[in-house]
């Protein structure tokens, strides 16, 4: 095995010091490397990391934005001064009046250009954040441990990647449009208050605690919902993907009523969900939208009463009555926001259970392998699946020379499946080590080490793409003469010369129409253009009838030919003419010889022939 030194830039999302995922990337804007950390606990201060804004960008973002808003803000005053010129006696100042109301329709004339180049900025943050924390998902999900994969269900992820972070996008657009408006008012009502009536302010503040009594009130049950709703349209999800995988299996068995009550069942928990979640949003819109009705009825009659005493004019009044509308139509907007903010922050804790979960197979920093020789060698490994006491794999040792062939037998549960994956890095030993052309395989880059390996199972996994694209998976720029000598000799001509465009045939999803032995031939095809060195058959041909089965054993003799091969079989006539047989039982090796030696011996595999034969 030959080594390299690590790829320093691995990836675009990793691990820091501290155990927070960290997503790199560059910026439209500057091109240049930007690191930004991810943070369920806090995830406002996550969302404006995405952002990646520097101080200058957030300072004129923020001044076109009060460009474009100016028209709103200064209306309360262009009126109370219109009242005033025109309050008894009348002044006749039509030249003020002009002057005022030109100023308010040239810059309504700017809030055209002004509002395009705000949304612009505004769409590129949230549209770059919504593609960054994509991106982080399906690179995460790639650096996640196949065990963090096995014990989650695909209709869950997908839920997260799709509905989660379009959650985050609108809280994003909820944020950077109403909210900043809002804000903004608020503080130009109060300031323009307190610079012409200190006392007057003082009620405004009475707003204040309000609000916050309200969201306070409202805020446990709220999330609480919320993290409801979520967790119901995600199970909904799993299950709405399961059922149409299992379409086939439900119509052949007539289960089709039983098939559909499952669902419907979780489709009913999603609309209990979503109907308490609406009358929790009801109620609290409800509440704030009296309470700020009533808080302005209160700042009326003050007003009122100051102007009837004499201590207001009717202008001041005008003025003080439409910053303090606009102020409590701000309160009001902030409040209403506040089911859509809790919404998004709960898409972004759901999401850290996918960025922030240290179940990683880690890689970077470790070495890379630029060629396989093949030697394997299991010292005292043992291995336990999480939240089992009894161990999988127990004190397991052998040794595999380069273009050796090595086939595991055993009952189902005796390990041998448990130890190909260990062998493959899936899953890591609790005890003992592997290694890797004598290369501990914790110290190695375990994605170069596979691009040396090739497995074969019993489940082929194939994609919508065409046939070539399944074979050449993961591949660029693939001669076609070596194409074409890797379907001869995987006895894949039959196959395509009865496809209607050949190589280029799309197959349909998981490839539904081919048989089970063609899709055996394909896994074969895909594996010998590879060119690996370490091959692993699991169960290859345990479910085909006697002519696929030939097809595909001609096609696995040519696959293993001078290649390390471990061989998972049940059918024990499939390994007679491996090197060495390891037999497995309760997670141990208990027998390992030849296939005439350990008949000789009359042992646990002696007893497993028996039953095959009988």
């Amino acid at each position: 095995m030959a080594l390299l030194n690590a790829d320093p830039a691995d990836s675009r999302v990793g691990v820091s010091a501290s155990g927070r995922l960290v997503i790199a990337g560059p910026t439209a804007r500057t091109n240049a490397p930007l690191e930004r950390a991810y943070d369920a606990r806090f995830p406002l201060r996550s969302l404006f990391a995405l952002y990646g804004l520097r101080w200058w960008q957030c300072a004129g973002i923020y001044l076109v934005f009060l460009l474009k808003n100016l028209p709103v803000w200064l209306t309360p005053a262009a009126l109370a001064l219109t009242v005033a010129v025109l309050q008894p006696p009348i002044s006749y100042e039509y030249g003020v009046l002009l002057t005022i109301w030109g100023w308010l329709l040239a810059m309504l004339v700017l809030n055209i250009p002004a509002h395009i180049w705000y949304m612009t900025h505004v769409s590129r943050c949230n549209r770059g954040a919504e593609l960054q924390l994509r991106s982080a998902l399906v690179r995460r999900l790639q650096q996640l441990s196949i065990s963090f994969h096995s014990e989650s269900e695909s209709g869950r992820i997908q839920a997260k990647v799709l509905r989660d972070v379009e959650q985050v996008e609108q809280l994003g657009n909820q944020l950077l449009q109403m909210g900043l408006q809002s804000l903004t008012m608020i503080v130009i009502a109060f300031l323009i208050t307190v610079v012409r009536d200190p006392w007057l302010a003082a009620f405004y503040i009475v707003a204040t605690p309000v609000c916050l009594i309200l969201i306070a009130a409202f805020r446990v049950r709220l999330r609480s919902h919320n993290r409801d709703y979520r967790s119901n349209v995600e199970v909904m999800s799993a299950r709405v993907g399961e059922m149409i995988e299992m379409i086939p299996v439900s119509r052949a068995h007539g289960i089709e009523d039983q098939a559909l009550a499952k669902v419907d069942e979780r489709l009913s928990s999603v609309h209990r969900a979503g109907f308490r979640l609406d009358i929790v949003n009801a109620l609290f819109q409800s509440s704030t939208w009296v309470t700020m009705q009533v808080t302005q009825l209160m700042s009326l009659a003050v007003t009122g009463t100051m102007c009837f005493l004499g201590h207001l004019s009717v202008a001041d009044v005008v003025l003080y009555q439409s910053l303090f509308a606009q102020m409590i139509m701000a309160i009001n907007m902030l409040l209403n926001m506040y089911p859509q903010l809790a919404k998004g922050m709960e898409s972004m804790r759901s999401l850290g259970e996918v960025l922030e979960c240290p179940d990683l197979e880690v890689n970077i920093g470790k070495q890379r392998v630029d060629s396989v020789c093949g030697g394997v060698h299991f010292e005292a490994v043992g291995f336990t699946y999480r939240g089992r006491s009894d161990p999988a794999v127990k004190d397991l040792s052998f040794h595999a020379e380069p273009g050796e062939c090595i086939a595991l037998v055993g009952e189902s549960g005796s390990g041998k499946s448990t130890a190909m994956n260990l062998l493959i890095g899936f899953l890591r030993p609790t005890s003992g080590r592997i290694l890797l052309d004598g290369q501990d395989m914790d110290a190695i880059d375990m994605r170069s080490y596979r691009r040396f390996v090739a497995v074969v199972s019993q489940n082929v996994l194939l994609f919508g793409g065409s046939l070539r694209e399944n074979i050449t998976y993961g591949l660029d720029n693939v001669e076609e003469a070596h194409l074409q000598a890797v379907v001869t000799a995987a006895n894949l001509g039959d196959v395509v010369a009865s496809l209607p465009e050949g190589l280029d045939t799309p197959l349909g999803e998981h490839g539904a129409q081919l048989s089970g032995g063609q899709r055996q031939r394909i896994a074969i095809a895909r594996a010998l253009i590879r060119d690996p060195q370490v091959i692993i058959l699991d169960e290859a041909t345990s479910a085909l009838d006697v002519v696929s089965e030939r097809l595909v054993q001609e096609a696995l003799e040519r696959l293993i030919a001078g290649r390390t091969t471990f061989i998972v079989a049940h059918r024990l006539t499939t390994i007679r003419n491996a090197d060495r047989i390891i037999v497995m039982r309760g997670g141990r090796m208990v027998e390992q010889g030849s296939h005439d030696q350990l008949l000789a011996r009359k042992g646990e595999f002696s007893r497993l022939k028996a039953l095959s034969d009988a």
